[in-house]
């Protein structure tokens, strides 16, 4: 259901396994350590009234087993924070229409804040950040890349969500180059 993948620096491939996809693997640049979860196979009709998911993934509601791609959690380099922001990247991959991307990101939201809100419970005493920086990546074929250099100027998000307001958005196409950092701004 959740894959994590190593905590590494280098590239991450992202891809869409969806049939019919149009959406080419491509690869995100990063020298810093990330740490990429993905979404697999969430099911649908097997939870229970006794499953510890099941308020986050009760597939009688209507849209709440969507969620994102992609979750790529990565520590800000800053020079004087301690502990620095930690950026949560939400990634969803769409060849067709991305009408329902930010409802999937917001899905996915809900259920990494309880998920690292768990993890502050079980472990007091570790060096935790309550400064997250949720940010929502939307790639498509039919977005328009951004104007600019992006080597000296922050990613333009656009309007956040009504419901979450810190939650800022941006759509760019899938193609190779992007480096991480830009989208952590």
């Amino acid at each position: 259901m959740l894959r994590p993948q190593v905590i590494r620096p280098g590239p991450i491939e992202l891809t869409e396994d969806d049939p019919g996809s149009r959406i080419q693997p491509f690869k995100l640049e990063t020298s810093q350590p990330t740490l990429v979860l993905r979404f697999e196979g969430i099911p649908r009709a097997s939870f229970a009234l006794n499953d510890r998911l099941f308020p986050l993934l009760n597939p009688v509601v209507a849209g709440l087993c969507l969620h994102c791609d992609y979750v790529i959690l990565r520590q800000a380099r800053t020079a004087g924070h301690s502990p620095a922001p930690l950026y949560v990247l939400l990634v969803e991959l769409k060849s067709g229409a991305a009408h329902d991307a930010q409802k999937q990101i917001e899905n996915t939201r809900i259920l990494i804040e309880s998920t690292l809100a768990t993890m502050r419970r079980a472990q007091r005493n570790a060096p935790w950040t309550d400064d997250l920086r949720f940010r929502g990546l939307i790639f498509t074929p039919s977005a328009r890349p951004a104007a600019g250099d992006p080597r000296r100027h922050p990613c333009p998000y656009d309007a956040s969500s009504p419901s979450m307001p810190d939650l800022l958005f941006v759509r760019h196409p899938p193609c190779p180059g992007y480096q991480l950092d830009w989208f952590c701004s």
